[in-house]
């Protein structure tokens, strides 16, 4: 299976203070996973992430320094062509941790493990159509403004085709 993760890798945390929280284990624990997949890099920046510590959304860092935003425009083929909403903030019902279809990905787990230990996002949503047979995608959401994290299998045909089959199925 395809999977494209949108991060950028070049991106350098700036340096800040120091802040003790809880999620410093799990950030260490998941630097010890990428060390052990011989991912140096992956490791690197999350030790640079432990040493700012605290809640990453700061004037200084955004999402936007990582993942890639999509747009209203995009974001509204996206929601017709993945119809199905899964998210962390919700109640009962579709939430995130309801999700209980198209097995994710160890890669998409990693990219999602990452932004979670960097808490650059305050809701995570996985997109699908639940009835078709198109794999989703994940987005974070950082106030309004959604990332597109990754997407994989199906999902990964062109954007252009993408937009193309919704724009043919509503007779734009």
């Amino acid at each position: 299976m395809e999977i494209e993760l949108y991060r950028n890798t070049k991106a350098e945390i700036p340096d800040g203070e120091k802040e003790k929280d809880s999620s410093i284990k799990k950030a260490q624990e998941l630097c010890k996973r990428y060390r052990n997949l011989g991912l140096e890099g992956q490791a690197t920046m999350i030790e640079k992430a432990i040493k700012v510590g605290g809640p990453l959304i700061t004037d200084k860092i955004k999402p936007d320094l990582f993942w890639r935003k999509i747009s209203d425009n995009d974001l509204r083929i996206w929601r017709i062509f993945l119809p199905t909403s899964y998210r962390s903030d919700l109640g009962p019902g579709r939430t995130l941790a309801s999700y209980a279809f198209d097995q994710i990905p160890e890669e998409v787990i990693s990219e999602f493990e990452l932004a979670k230990a960097l808490r650059l996002f305050n809701v995570y949503e996985v997109r699908t159509p639940e009835g078709r047979n198109i794999d989703p995608i994940l987005i974070g959401l950082y106030g309004n403004t959604s990332y597109l994290i990754a997407r994989w299998g199906e999902s990964l045909q062109s954007f252009e085709e993408i937009k193309r089959q919704v724009r043919q199925s509503r007779g734009w």
